[in-house]
């Protein structure tokens, strides 16, 4: 009997998944949206190398969450759910706004951080490890601010932050784990060397939640002074 039990929770288990799993693809639930540069793909054995360094040397027992490499991406604004007219809309606008706009040069070098919030540590421990954005910087200001102008003049949902380029390459799901990131910080503040990003383009993306690993999916790309 107790056999059969378990065959049933598990086959019930599977159900739910894949329900959940449907729900979130259906028009129902129509996902959370954002515009982001995407990280070429010549620059990721970068990247990877330094999460792959850092995992090596943080005692594995922490949990950490580590960023695909073809997911990696500098979000210029988030939107978060969009119905499909307002979708439409969005994506017109910003094929104009790309067109006004040249490509420009990023250097992703040095490494940062966001802290866990309301920790009574003191400095409290790092929670988001990410890579730095130099270069262009006024080029890549001016595309946020673009994009920004055009969302507050819309009437999309305002961004809950200012704007603060960077790379997220790892989360630490604890702030223990937090804690053994804080020497790696240090270490590699100033270090690591990603290489060179010529931008030409910008992204819409949709991103989905963890019924589906909380992929990321392109839905437009716009390239930057090239529209006619």
């Amino acid at each position: 009997m107790g056999l059969w039990r378990k065959i049933a929770a598990f086959t019930f288990c599977l159900f739910m998944a894949s329900f959940a799993t449907t729900l979130w693809a259906s028009p129902l639930n129509p996902g959370t949206y954002f515009v982001a540069l995407g990280v070429p793909k010549n620059l990721h054995p970068a990247f990877g190398k330094v999460q792959q360094d850092i995992k090596e040397k943080v005692d594995s027992k922490h949990r950490f969450k580590v960023s695909p490499l073809k997911e990696l991406h500098v979000t210029l604004y988030y939107y978060g759910t969009l119905k499909a007219p307002d979708r439409e809309r969005l994506r017109q606008s910003l094929r104009k706004i790309a067109k006004e706009l040249k490509p420009f040069t990023l250097h992703y070098k040095g490494l940062d951080h966001f802290p866990f919030r309301h920790r009574r540590s003191t400095p409290p421990p790092p929670r988001v490890l990410w890579a730095k954005c130099e270069g262009e910087k006024r080029a890549l200001h001016d595309l946020s601010g673009h994009i920004s102008q055009h969302a507050k003049d819309e009437g999309f949902r305002a961004s809950d932050f200012p704007f603060n380029p960077h790379v997220t390459m790892l989360r630490a799901r604890h702030p223990k784990a937090g804690k053994a990131l804080e020497k790696v910080v240090e270490f590699k503040k100033n270090t690591p060397d990603f290489g060179i990003h010529h931008v030409k383009e910008f992204i819409l993306y949709r991103s989905g939640s963890h019924f589906d690993g909380g992929t990321y999916t392109v839905i437009e790309r716009f390239p930057l002074g090239k529209l006619k």
